[in-house]
């Protein structure tokens, strides 16, 4: 079974909208955290942990559907957020660089899943 399909049918990933998919399509930094989020919980991983999102200026971007996972994942040290000059944001709805999930998925081993 792809890996895809078993994340949609245990509800990682939801899709774009409509159950559409786009596997060749940019993650937001909030969806990104979203599916490490959900793939804690499924895993019976500690979600409990919470950060305080209004440390940084854009903290009212972040969309309802993902405020616990990034509450969860400021938290649990998953991301620090951007730095910009001398403050720090969360870019909820920027575009995750390859480098940001690499360290996001470190983050998680070291931090959650171990």
């Amino acid at each position: 079974m792809p890996l895809a399909t078993w994340a949609s049918q245990n509800q990682l990933v939801l899709g774009r909208g409509n159950r559409l998919f786009d596997p060749d399509g940019t993650i937001s930094r909030q969806d990104m955290v979203t599916i490490f989020y959900r793939y804690a919980k499924f895993m019976g991983y500690r979600t409990d942990t919470t950060g305080d999102l209004n440390k940084f200026p854009d903290s009212s971007r972040v969309s309802g559907y993902a405020e616990n996972a990034m509450t969860w994942a400021v938290g649990a040290g998953l991301i620090n957020g951007i730095k910009n000059g001398n403050t720090s944001t969360l870019s909820p709805v920027a575009s995750s660089t390859r480098a940001q999930v690499t360290t996001v998925f470190q983050r998680f081993v070291e931090k959650v899943a171990s």
